[in-house]
């Protein structure tokens, strides 16, 4: 199981150990928290867990699912914006948040109940924490993954 996010670079990864071994494996991505959930509601068994938030492993699945965990790598929140996307001439390092924050922006964000990256969405935002989950897609500010497809 691991973190929708990690789906990519984990193919990769596991395709070249597969490719070398002969070993099959299944990727079965999801939400953190939701992967959490498998494995404490549901009775899920995995191998290998790789989440993209490493606080659930000691909050949620230690020390009855698991003794430990190890941080690997890091993500980014990423404000994301097109040539046509409101006010994007104006936008700088300096006054991105003054610019979020602007009637008529849409600030893309992913479901705090699954996806840890939105609460760190709503700290940098500081007066727009009341925005409501809409899908990063093009033309809008967002963050992380969805965010970085946005710009492509």
């Amino acid at each position: 199981m691991n973190a929708a996010s990690m789906t990519r670079p984990l193919t990769v990864v596991l395709d070249s150990f597969a490719a070398r071994t002969g070993t099959r494996y299944q990727i079965e991505p999801g939400a953190s928290l939701e992967i959490a959930r498998r494995v404490t509601e549901l009775g899920r068994r995995s191998d290998v867990i790789a989440m993209a938030d490493p606080d659930v492993f000691p909050k949620l699945l230690m020390p009855r699912y698991t003794t430990w965990y190890a941080l690997f790598g890091r993500n980014r929140i990423v404000l994301a914006y097109t040539d046509t996307s409101r006010f994007a001439r104006q936008i700088t390092a300096a006054n991105w948040r003054d610019i979020i924050q602007r009637s008529g922006v849409q600030v893309g964000r992913a479901d705090p109940n699954t996806d840890h990256r939105d609460t760190h969405v709503a700290r940098v935002s500081t007066r727009r924490t009341a925005l409501s989950p809409t899908r990063a897609r093009r033309g809008t500010v967002g963050r992380g993954a969805a965010a970085q497809r946005a710009t492509t």
